[in-house]
């Protein structure tokens, strides 16, 4: 049991990195898109939350988050929205031209993995989808024992 764990960690310390600069962070990707596609690309799931959880959620210092923020804020993407309860806490919301940009941006990442994914047999790609499966329940128990 040891060495299959050694050999796990080899490959997610190995691989894992290289799967996301190739998925996410990819040249020809980052050529297309702007530097924080990312965060208006994942604006949907984090609609109304403070900064500090998108932050938190994106693994992005919540410092540099606030830049990233106020940018999209001033090319009118995203607008700040104090807390009706706490005002230290700033939340973002995506307005209509932030959700047609976003539009925009999901068109070129999801075209950008379809390309990625042709390069797969059917029979990989079953594979690929099951193993997908597998590490999102994994990582779900990952975060229920965090919360």
């Amino acid at each position: 049991m040891e060495e299959k764990m050694n050999k796990m960690m080899d490959s997610l310390l190995g691989y894992l990195p290289l799967f996301y600069m190739e998925i996410f962070n990819s040249k020809d990707l980052r050529d297309e898109l702007p530097r924080n596609y990312m965060i208006i690309i994942n604006s949907k799931y984090y609609e109304n939350q403070p900064i500090s959880v998108m932050a938190d959620k994106l693994s992005i210092s919540r410092s540099h988050m606030t830049g990233h923020i106020d940018q999209l804020v001033k090319e009118g993407l995203l607008k700040k929205v104090p807390d009706n309860k706490d005002r230290r806490i700033i939340r973002v919301t995506t307005t209509s031209k932030g959700r047609a940009v976003r539009d925009k941006y999901l068109k070129i990442f999801e075209k950008h993995i379809e390309d990625k994914l042709t390069l797969l047999s059917p029979e990989e790609l079953e594979e690929f989808y099951t193993c997908i499966d597998t590490i999102q329940n994994v990582v779900s128990k990952f975060l229920s024992i965090k919360n």
